[in-house]
C-alpha cells in the first residue's frame, strides 16, 4: 500500500486538481542494483535487463527503455482528486 501512496505523492495534478497513475504488471528479469534517483538510462552490461535500488528490499524498480514494450503491461488507470498534492523527492518516499 505504501508504494501506491508514494506514486500518488509523486503524481502531478492537472488543471482540474486530478492526478492519474497507471498500474502495470512488470516482468523484471535480471535486475542490477543502482541507487534510487539515478539518471542512468541503460544497463551496465547485457547481463541485466532491469534495475532495483536494493537487492534485499527493493523499493524502486527500473525497466530500461529498450525493453519497456516487452516487459510492461498497463492494466489500470487510477484517477483521483488531489487539491493539496505536494510533490516529493525520490529519497523522501520509502516503502
Amino acid at each position: 500500500m505504501k508504494s501506491f501512496l508514494c506514486s500518488a505523492m509523486l503524481a502531478n495534478a492537472d488543471e482540474n486538481d486530478e492526478a492519474h497513475i497507471v498500474l502495470c504488471r512488470v516482468l523484471m528479469g535480471r535486475p542490477e542494483v543502482i541507487p534510487a534517483g539515478s539518471s542512468k538510462l541503460h544497463p551496465s552490461s547485457d547481463n541485466y535487463d532491469s534495475a532495483i535500488d536494493n537487492k534485499q528490499n527493493p523499493q524502486w524498480y527500473v525497466v530500461w527503455g529498450k525493453d519497456m514494450n516487452t516487459r510492461i503491461l498497463p492494466e489500470y488507470v487510477v484517477s483521483f482528486k488531489c487539491p493539496s498534492l505536494h510533490p516529493m523527492r525520490v529519497n523522501e518516499c520509502s516503502v
